[in-house]
């Protein structure tokens, strides 16, 4: 969230490219939501869906940093993956789905380098756990290297919120990450190479 809502989402903000509305916290002109927006059945993260069409509709996206919003998160790496499965399954989905979108040339320079660095992201640090057996030590210098660059792009969020402690989690980042790229690649082969569609909800526990 620190990424995401104090660096990701207000940049997208300030160029017009807001890339995914938040399932959890977002609002819609009522006129707009059913004329435009509406639910399909095809489809299981809703929430993409919907920012494809109002891109498609030509509607503005904005975002509010100082909204409260109040959400329940995976407490175990169960139900993370689980939701992170059902997060990229869907988001490949959404994507073949609305692919109309890639016709307007806004759109398709930001969601192709959204997925082209994704892919290559994915691929770059699932072969870095290979140096181990050739070089321990240049792999030590990557992770390093990740988790600084990674201490960096959160800082300003951390003195924002005054949570110095989140610094002390920073390994779990580079867990958590390993298991969002290799769950992205997976789905990537699944949705888009062998053309296998998921529309198994994977509900989240809630506590």
């Amino acid at each position: 969230y620190v990424l995401s809502q104090t660096i990701y989402k207000k940049a997208q903000n300030e160029v017009g490219a807001i890339i995914v509305l938040a399932g959890c916290s977002s609002a819609f002109k009522t006129d707009v939501f059913k004329k435009i927006v509406k639910f399909d059945h095809d489809n299981i993260t809703e929430d993409l869906d919907f920012t494809y069409k109002l891109k498609l509709a030509d509607k503005k996206i904005k975002y509010n940093e100082n909204a409260i919003v109040y959400t329940q998160d995976p407490n175990n790496f169960k139900s993370y993956f689980k939701q992170l499965y059902r997060w990229y399954s869907g988001g490949w989905t959404c994507l073949k789905k609305n692919f109309r979108i890639l016709k307007k040339p806004n759109n398709a320079l930001i969601l192709s380098l959204m997925y082209m660095e994704a892919l290559i992201i994915g691929c770059l640090t699932l072969l870095m756990p290979l140096l181990l057996f050739w070089n321990p030590l240049w792999f030590l210098y990557l992770v390093l290297a990740q988790t600084g660059f990674t201490a960096i792009a959160i800082t300003f969020g951390v003195i924002k919120m005054k949570r110095y402690d989140l610094y002390f989690y920073l390994p779990h980042y580079y867990v958590l990450n390993l298991m969002d790229q290799t769950l992205f690649m997976f789905t990537f082969v699944k949705e888009v190479i062998l053309n296998k569609k998921n529309m198994k909800w994977h509900k989240a526990d809630r506590y």
